[in-house]
């Protein structure tokens, strides 16, 4: 009976022209049934039933899967996301580990997480360096629930979220290390994303004209809050590292590029 159900599902989601059917459809079904539903011998009640078809219901429609499960995991930790923040993607973690490893020999370090969020980079920052101070800044109000929720859901006294836009953050203070994972997508190609990317809020995406505003302002406005020493990390778009250390470099910085498991040069890290 379970098998009756995963197959007309695959074919529902297969209509839709949704990619990576198998690993929805398995994720979908263990978190409606359980781990071991595949060897079940008994049909999945009427309530699981009921929760399965409203899952695949949403997801055919290309809802991104991690808001219809209402969390996603990032590295070791887990993190509440849906709709109005962007989802925290694999890529990213490489940002997270090349801020730790600038950190390793620092005391108490002070981390400025720009473009916070879900909070994934910063939190995950905080977790491993319980001595760190970070300040989470996002300008959304939307994501910025999301931000306190997970901050909350992992019980973090020294991750402080401030819901303020980064080029005008109030507080007087400096760095160790800056990191962001701004929006870097160019305006005239986020129509042609894919269509869950599109349930993502824009404002986490569009990064103007050239994919480069974030970056530009983010060098401009805090370069003087870096301490000396201090770093940037910056994750960017493929094919946008050597525009991003060009602009590092021009304000003073010695670069270098970072490759994620894609062998994509996916954060410029600059000193």
């Amino acid at each position: 009976m379970i098998t009756k159900l995963y197959q007309e599902a695959k074919q529902c989601l297969v209509a839709a022209g949704v990619d990576s059917i198998e690993f929805d459809l398995r994720v979908i079904f263990e978190e409606c049934v359980g781990k071991d539903w595949w060897f079940s011998t008994k049909p999945p009640s009427e309530e699981q039933a009921k929760k399965i078809n409203e899952m695949l219901r949403k997801r055919a429609h290309r809802e991104p899967l991690q808001y219809i499960l209402g969390s996603w995991d990032f590295g070791e930790l887990s993190f509440a996301v849906g709709p109005g923040v962007f989802i925290p993607r694999p890529e990213t973690e490489i940002l997270v580990l090349a801020g730790l490893e600038a950190l390793k020999n620092v005391q108490r370090p002070v981390v400025f997480d720009l473009c916070s969020g879900s909070g994934c980079v910063g939190i995950a920052m905080g977790k491993k360096r319980p001595d760190s101070t970070v300040y989470s800044i996002e300008k959304s109000k939307e994501a910025f629930k999301y931000l306190e929720e997970n901050i909350r859901l992992h019980a973090l006294k020294n991750v402080m979220p401030f819901n303020e836009d980064i080029f005008s953050f109030s507080q007087v203070l400096t760095a160790d290390i800056i990191v962001a994972n701004p929006p870097y997508i160019k305006t005239a190609e986020i129509a042609e994303l894919q269509k869950e990317v599109l349930f993502e809020p824009r404002l986490a995406l569009d990064g103007g004209e050239d994919g480069l505003v974030f970056y530009k302002e983010i060098i401009k406005s805090y370069s003087h809050r870096l301490e000396f020493g201090g770093c940037f990390a910056f994750e960017v778009g493929a094919q946008q590292a050597e525009d991003v250390s060009a602009l590092l470099k021009k304000a003073g910085f010695k670069t270098r590029q970072i490759k994620d498991l894609n062998g994509i040069h996916r954060v410029v890290f600059a000193c």
